[in-house]
């Protein structure tokens, strides 16, 4: 979900197998609550695996974590529970929904989607809360100096 969608911590408190939509144009997710309710097209990598989980779990929601405390996110308790299991490479690299929400977004702006596109499926009301992302991974547009010149009239 946050790495095929983007999905942030509160919303993965609400999703459940019926926000998963398979159309003819792949699979989404559907926000209807909160504050930026909008529909997300899932990255293909990630399609047919959330599509399975969300047959499986109908309407129930899709990460429900029964054993993190309550003051715990679902999310956070279940990558507590991933990184339990996972053996520590790399200088203790753990996962977290707030990284793959990261790297969803850095696939975005890579890919070139249109800030107004990427606020909207975001689920964000400025560009400030992505403000850094951009500035450190957007590939720099190659002008000629007649089009830079043109640019600057």
């Amino acid at each position: 979900l946050t790495a095929g969608a983007g999905l942030d911590g509160p919303d993965l408190r609400h999703a459940a197998g019926r926000h998963v939509e398979r159309r003819a144009s792949g699979i989404w997710v559907a926000v209807d609550w909160g504050m930026h309710p909008r529909e997300i097209p899932v990255r293909d990598r990630h399609a047919e695996p959330l599509a399975a989980l969300a047959d499986a779990r109908g309407d129930q929601l899709l990460i429900a974590s029964t054993t993190a405390p309550c003051h715990m996110s679902a999310a956070g308790g279940v990558a507590k529970k991933i990184n339990a299991r996972v053996e520590r490479v790399r200088g203790g690299f753990t996962v977290s929904p707030q990284r793959l929400r990261k790297n969803w977004l850095v696939v975005m702006i890579r890919q070139g989607m249109p800030y107004d596109v990427l606020m909207r499926v975001a689920g964000v009301d400025s560009l400030r809360a992505v403000e850094s992302l951009i500035r450190h991974h957007l590939a720099p547009t190659e002008l000629s100096d007649a089009d830079l010149a043109r640019y600057c009239q």
